[in-house]
C-alpha cells in the first residue's frame, strides 16, 4: 500500500507491500530510515533545519524541523525493537528553489537542511548510505519497505535509485 508523508509528517512501517513517498520535496528534506534485519522503513518529511525557539520542539512538531524529526524518526524505531546500530539513512531534497543573483548556496534554506540531517544523523550514529540533495528542482522520494531501496525523481524524468538501505554488514550504495 503506498502511504504519502506529507510535510511535517511521519510514518513508519514494517509491512514489506509498502511504499513511503513525498511529493514537492523542494528545500524541504525527506529522511529515509531503515533496519533490514526488521525489514521497519521510516521516512520524516522536513520543512526547516531547527526550531526557532530554544526549547526542543513536542512530538507534535518534531517533524517540522530536521533534527528533531531524526532523534523521533530513531526513538520510535527502537521502540519497534530496531537497535540503533542497525538503521542505516538517505536523504533527499535540500534544493535551492529560491535563487536570487547576490544569493549564497551556503546560507540557502536547502542548504541548511542539507546540513541540519547530517549533523543529526552522526549525532545520533546513523550512517547516511545516499543522498540526493541540492539542486534548483523539486522531486519525489519513494522508499521501498520490503528491501529499504530508496527513489528520487526530478518532473519529467525517470526515478534513480538512491540507495538500497541494506543495514551495516551488507551495504550496497549506489552513486547518485
Amino acid at each position: 500500500m503506498v502511504h504519502t508523508v506529507r510535510v511535517t509528517e511521519m510514518r513508519l512501517s514494517e509491512a514489506p507491500s509498502d511504499v513511503l513517498c513525498a511529493e514537492g520535496v523542494a528545500a524541504s528534506l525527506v529522511i529515509c530510515l531503515y533496519d533490514a534485519n526488521r525489514r521497519l522503513g521510516a521516512m520524516a518529511h522536513a520543512l526547516l533545519p531547527r526550531s526557532p525557539r530554544d526549547t526542543e520542539p513536542g512530538p507534535e512538531e518534531a517533524g517540522r524541523f530536521v533534527g528533531p524529526a531524526v532523534k523521533r524518526l530513531v526513538s520510535l524505531m527502537v521502540k519497534a525493537g530496531c537497535l540503533p546500530s542497525e538503521i542505516t539513512a538517505a536523504i533527499c531534497g535540500a534544493a535551492d528553489t529560491f535563487t536570487f543573483a547576490d544569493d549564497d548556496d551556503q546560507d540557502s534554506l536547502g542548504a541548511q537542511n542539507h546540513r541540519a540531517a547530517l549533523a543529526a544523523l552522526r549525532e545520533a550514529g546513523i550512517r547516511v548510505l545516499g543522498e540526493d540533495t541540492g539542486g534548483h528542482m523539486p522531486r519525489g522520494v519513494t522508499l521501498e519497505v520490503a528491501g529499504g531501496t530508496v527513489y528520487s525523481q526530478l518532473p519529467g524524468r525517470e526515478a534513480k535509485q538512491v540507495a538500497r538501505l541494506r543495514g551495516r554488514g551488507g551495504l550496497q550504495v549506489v552513486d547518485a
